[in-house]
C-alpha cells in the first residue's frame, strides 16, 4: 500500500464470518492509524467488502514500513476470532529527513531577550578593556615596568 505525503489511502480485505459480531481492526508494529476501528459483521458465506482507510504518519520519514493489521471479532465479552495479516506501506513523504540539532526557531524567540543582554554584556567588556588599554597614562606603563624590574628610561 502506498501512502501519500499527508494523505491517506483507500485499500480493501474481504470478510466472511459464520458469527456475528464487531470486528475491531488494529495495527501491530506501525505507526499508521487505520479507519474504521470497528466493523460491524452479519454471519454470510458470501466474502464482504470492507473498505479500510489508512492515514500518512507526517511523523515517520519516507520510506516502507512492515507491520501486521489486526482484526478481532468480538461477541458480546468475548472474542470469537483474530486474524493477522501482513502489510507493507509505502509512504511517499512525511517527516523532514534532516537530524534535530535542537537549535529551532522556537528556542531562539523564546530566549532572545537572554541572548542579547548577554552579548550586550560582553561587547561592553571587550570596549571596557579595548579604551581602557588606549588610554592608559604613561607613567602608569613606567610603574608597571619597574616594578617588574625593567629600566624607568
Amino acid at each position: 500500500v502506498s501512502v501519500p505525503a499527508n494523505g491517506s489511502v483507500t485499500c480493501y480485505v474481504y470478510i466472511t464470518s459464520h458469527v456475528e459480531g464487531e470486528l475491531v481492526v488494529g495495527t501491530e508494529n506501525l505507526s499508521f492509524s487505520v479507519e474504521p476501528n470497528a466493523i460491524q459483521i452479519e454471519p454470510t458465506d458470501l466474502n464482504r467488502k470492507v473498505e479500510l482507510t489508512v492515514h500518512c504518519n507526517t511523523t515517520l520519514a519516507a520510506g516502507n514500513y512492515s507491520g501486521k493489521l489486526t482484526f478481532l471479532l468480538h461477541t458480546g465479552n468475548n472474542v470469537a476470532y483474530g486474524v493477522k495479516t501482513k502489510i507493507d506501506i509505502n509512504q511517499e513523504g512525511g517527516a523532514d529527513n534532516e537530524p534535530d540539532d535542537g537549535l529551532t526557531d522556537d528556542v531562539f524567540q523564546r530566549n532572545l531577550f537572554l541572548i542579547l543582554v548577554v552579548a550586550g554584556i560582553v561587547i561592553a567588556l571587550t570596549m571596557g578593556i579595548i579604551i581602557g588599554r588606549r588610554t592608559r597614562k604613561p607613567s602608569d606603563f613606567s610603574l608597571v615596568q619597574s616594578k617588574n624590574g625593567f629600566d624607568r628610561g
